[in-house]
């Protein structure tokens, strides 16, 4: 069941859009936990944020292969009612939008 609530996040991912209103935390997140801690302790209350993904949390960096860490990380940004909004692909992290559901 997790592998299919990914994949709907990954191709929520795809579709891209660009953020209106903006909060980003400048720290790569590099495991699951470390992303569910920057969530509780920057909860984001602005329309969109942005968070800065290491590689080798997703599929690009091999290590995380079962996409597991990601999946963690989705759970809680859905758990705070938003959805992914694209991504860009930058030297060694992917920065990752996520906008308010409507």
């Amino acid at each position: 069941m997790w592998r299919l609530a990914y994949i709907l996040g990954v191709l929520l991912l795809i579709s891209g859009c660009s953020p209106k209103s903006v909060t980003s935390v400048d720290a790569i997140i590099r495991t699951a936990e470390e992303g569910v801690l920057q969530l509780k302790a920057n909860p984001p209350s602005a329309g969109s944020f942005q968070l800065r993904i290491s590689d080798s949390l997703t599929f690009a960096g091999k290590p995380d292969t079962t996409g597991a860490g990601m999946a963690i990380i989705l759970d809680k940004i859905l758990g705070l009612g938003y959805l992914p909004d694209g991504f860009e692909q930058k030297e060694g992290f992917k920065l990752y939008r996520y906008k308010k559901m409507q």
